[in-house]
């Protein structure tokens, strides 16, 4: 006996379903979609990530320092330029004054989590929107911080990141955001040189 599919249900998966009867790649992220950078944007900027993709703007909460422990409210705004082969992502790091990284944000908030484990990762984004990465950071424990650090962010891919082509870079392929006082006073640093 065979089982006919009423035309409603069958129209309905035809409409929003893709062949592997998942939701169309780009619903999730259309929550963080906008046409254009808001004008309550405190810092529009320019970050060119292999002219593939730009960060156009941020905002940063506090700004100029931050205490081991604190939070920092950190949005990113990301606009697809170019052409971008599945499997790339992005990254947010703080830096010690020797450039080392001390802490990883890679999949905090929404966005990230939006994009990240998927195998298109921001190949999903459509060319020309802005899309707003909003994250909360928390500084690390003063044992490992400096009296300075740097918050920087990047796009990668396994082992492999895009260049910044224009933007202050961090000479490791990522885009200074800010520098942040600590409070935690300067000591001998019996630090081993670990590179990324």
């Amino acid at each position: 006996m065979r089982t006919l599919i009423p035309f409603s249900v069958a129209a309905l998966c035809a409409v929003a379903c893709t062949p592997a009867g998942k939701p169309e790649a780009q619903e999730d992220l259309a929550a963080f979609a906008h046409d254009r950078l808001g004008d309550d944007v405190k810092h529009a900027t320019l970050a060119d990530f292999g002219s593939k993709i730009q960060l156009v703007g941020y905002d940063l909460s506090p700004e100029g320092s931050a205490k081991p422990g604190d939070q920092l409210h950190l949005t990113l705004y990301w606009k697809r330029s170019g052409e971008l082969e599945p499997g790339w992502g992005l990254f947010t790091h703080v830096e010690d004054e020797r450039g080392r990284q001390i802490a990883n944000f890679d999949r905090e908030g929404g966005f990230r989590g939006a994009i990240a484990g998927k195998p298109e990762g921001l190949a999903r984004l459509e060319p020309g929107k802005i899309y707003t990465d909003e994250q909360t950071l928390t500084v690390p424990k003063a044992d490992v911080v400096s009296p300075k650090i740097t918050l920087v962010v990047g796009v990668w891919n396994d082992s492999t990141r895009l260049p910044v082509v224009s933007g202050i870079s961090d000479g490791h392929d990522a885009a200074i955001i800010s520098h942040l006082s600590t409070g935690v006073p300067r000591r001998a640093l019996a630090l081993t040189d670990n590179k990324k």
